[in-house]
């Protein structure tokens, strides 16, 4: 007697197993990915570094031109989560150094006398003074002193002229505007008899001063940034307190800590732009302010027969065909066209390269060390060909 052959599987049952099989592969995928994640401690969550008192407000500040300076005679000291690059000091800090009027970097050319009034440093005859205006990028948050561009910049012009003393005059503040710039190139800069001006301009400078008088009190009042306003979206993780996902047992998978990371940056980044890109319309009445500045500073220099260079830096995002404000870099590049200004588009210099990697840290996107330095040689190669090539500034007229 044969024996019995098995009935063939019906198609719903070889449906199910297969099924089965899928959900078994995405299983076990899933798993192995949670455990790799896991050992390589993924997704990191860093912490906002730390934000000590940086800024001094005063009578002798006038609040509705300059608005504030650095905190003088001061080592403004930031600790960030981790030292990813290896840069940071022994304990993952930067100290920023500024001088006795508020300013980043010693010597400087002023000083306060033993009464406490401001003096001029009177220039030697072989010194060439560079005066730098800007917001934090040129004030350098998160770079050693001597690793700014206008530090790298001076240093590099001292290698090809050892006969001269070339002097940076770093003036740039964390959070200025053009407006802000314009001011204190007037207020200080201009004093000192600067061989070239050099403004390093970041798209967030068409914004409104971040400092308001509270219409009481009249004490500053700090303006609520566009990410925290909700402008940009959901907070993303590592910039602001409150960082990683919400404490909520779904999350405590580190794939859907992964997911949620993803999805924040990208809305982050996503409000980001569009926000810098409403700025530079002709109807925004903070770009119609700052870039009347802009072109004053450019006239002010003019007048003075001193060389101005205005530095574009680009925003450290998709620096490929991808970035989303080449237009806006096109029309900041037509706001100068025909005057004393020479343009320097930074997008070029930094162009193929990873956006993160060149971040003070990851919650830091400002430039690191690097970018000044590319930075800082590349301004010092277009003065050595702009200025005299033996070293001598010209006599201006007068």
């Amino acid at each position: 007697m044969k024996p019995e052959q098995p009935s063939p599987a019906t198609p719903a049952k070889q449906l199910r197993t297969r099924l089965l099989l899928i959900l078994g592969g995405l299983l076990a995928g899933l798993l192995v990915a949670e455990i790799a994640l896991k050992i390589s401690g993924q997704p990191r969550f860093y912490e906002p570094h730390t934000s000590p008192p940086q800024f001094m407000f005063g009578e002798h500040i006038d609040f509705n031109t300059i608005g504030y300076l650095n905190k003088p005679s001061s080592s403004i000291r930031f600790q960030y989560d981790g030292d990813p690059r290896g840069y940071f000091g022994p304990q993952n800090e930067v100290s920023h150094l500024t001088n006795a009027i508020g300013f980043r970097g010693r010597p400087f050319p002023f000083d306060l006398d033993p009464q406490g009034n401001e003096i001029l440093i009177p220039k030697r005859d072989q010194a060439i003074r560079l005066a730098f205006l800007g917001d934090s990028f040129t004030f350098g948050e998160g770079v050693h002193d001597q690793d700014t561009f206008a530090q790298v910049t001076a240093a590099s012009l001292q290698k090809r002229w050892p006969d001269r003393i070339v002097e940076a005059a770093n003036y740039g503040v964390g959070g200025y505007n053009t407006v802000q710039s314009f001011h204190v190139l007037q207020r200080w800069a201009m004093k000192t008899d600067p061989d070239a001006v050099i403004l390093g301009f970041v798209l967030n400078d068409a914004e409104p001063p971040i400092f308001t008088p509270d219409p009481v009190s009249g004490r500053p009042l700090r303006r609520q940034l566009a990410v925290e306003q909700g402008r940009f979206g959901t907070r993303p993780p590592g910039r602001l307190p409150g960082t990683g996902p919400p404490d909520r047992l779904w999350y405590r998978s580190n794939i859907t800590q992964l997911v949620w990371k993803f999805r924040v940056q990208r809305q982050q980044t996503d409000g980001m732009v569009a926000h810098y890109r409403s700025l530079y319309t002709d109807t925004n009445p903070s770009w119609k302010t700052n870039r009347a500045a802009l072109l004053a500073i450019v006239e002010t220099c003019q007048q003075d027969q001193i060389p101005c260079y205005v530095v574009l830096f680009p925003e450290l995002y998709e620096l490929n065909e991808n970035y989303p404000f080449k237009d806006v870099h096109e029309h900041i590049k037509k706001t100068l066209a025909g005057t004393h200004a020479t343009f320097i588009d930074l997008f070029p210099l930094l162009t193929g390269k990873q956006a993160a990697d060149l971040w003070v840290h990851p919650t830091d996107h400002h430039p690191n060390n690097e970018v000044h330095a590319l930075v800082g040689k590349t301004l010092a190669e277009r003065l050595a060909r702009d200025l005299p090539q033996n070293g001598a500034v010209k006599e201006r007229e007068k």
